[in-house]
């Protein structure tokens, strides 16, 4: 059983705080098995030096702390660090031209982008067309099954699709996926 988790445990943490960064499905870990495993070899390949260091010269016995500090850091921090930085370089512009993005639809890379306010003009499936600004108390899912999105201010807009003024004591509106036909932004 130890072996098992030995080869699980580094695996599963890389691929949850993936998850945790990059939106997309949610993942069912009974078919990831072989890809955690993988991911553990990743990980005990880059950390082979602290290792072996541990395993030489009666390590155990005479720096029992550090060896403890040494396995922590293979099994539980190394895997996060890893994670962490594979995404930071594959989500840069030098290398994201040459590896497939790793996120996976247009709502999430968009809506990742926090900090950015826009006016946004929705167009909803029964030819209704609203107004409101995406902003910092704004938020969107990351549900693939059911995208949603929450506009903090609604605005009236002209027959042109113009921005007149903001509704009076708006707190916001809320729209569901099956409710949106498209999504225009503008920069402020």
């Amino acid at each position: 059983m130890a072996v098992f988790l030995t080869f699980v445990i580094p695996g599963f943490i890389m691929i949850t705080v993936h998850d945790m960064v990059i939106a997309g499905p949610r993942r069912d870990f009974s078919k990831s098995l072989v890809q955690v495993i993988c991911f553990s070899a990743i990980n005990y390949a880059l950390c082979s030096p602290f290792l072996l260091l541990s395993k030489g010269l009666d390590f155990y016995n005479h720096h029992f702390w550090a060896y403890i500090v040494i396995w922590f850091l293979v099994l539980a921090v190394f895997p996060v660090i890893l994670t962490i930085l594979y995404l930071w370089l594959s989500l840069t512009e030098r290398i994201d031209e040459h590896l497939i993005h790793p996120i996976e639809r247009p709502w999430d890379w968009f809506f990742r982008q926090r900090g950015r306010e826009h006016w946004a003009i929705v167009r909803l499936k029964d030819g209704s067309i609203l107004g409101g600004k995406f902003g910092k108390k704004s938020f969107a899912s990351s549900d693939p099954t059911n995208p949603e999105i929450y506009l903090e201010k609604v605005w009236r807009l002209d027959d042109k699709g113009q921005f007149l003024d903001p509704v009076d004591r708006s707190a916001g509106i809320l729209f569901t996926g099956n409710e949106l036909v498209s999504i225009e932004f503008f920069s402020k």
